[in-house]
């Protein structure tokens, strides 16, 4: 999918896909949280079922529909401290870029 927009964009191409965000209006109006593909001039919507899985081009990242679309934020990393502990960071670290780099978080 593009992205997510409460708004069509104002010159969509064949074949696009995007999440329709809360409040949705224009032609996506009353189509919150669907998807909306343009296919033959026209815009077709999904209505997801719970455990669809899409991948939003923009950000490189992984939602998944449970109720709501749920996306993994990116957590923070520790600072500070009376103990400073480097070999626990480095791992937590590498932990953020392997699952970055998988599109489970978002990139910083």
């Amino acid at each position: 999918m593009e992205g997510e927009s409460a708004a069509p964009p104002a010159e969509p191409a064949e074949g696009e896909t995007w999440l329709v965000a809360t409040g949705a209006v224009g032609a996506w109006a009353g189509r919150d949280l669907s998807l909306a593909c343009r296919q033959g001039g026209n815009w077709l919507f999904v209505e997801p079922r719970d455990g669809l899985r899409i991948l939003d081009r923009s950000t490189g990242q992984e939602q998944v529909l449970f109720g709501s679309w749920r996306k993994a934020s990116l957590p923070t990393e520790p600072l500070g401290g009376s103990t400073v502990d480097g070999e626990a960071r480095l791992a937590i670290n590498e932990l953020i870029t392997a699952l970055q780099a998988l599109g489970l978080l978002p990139s910083a």
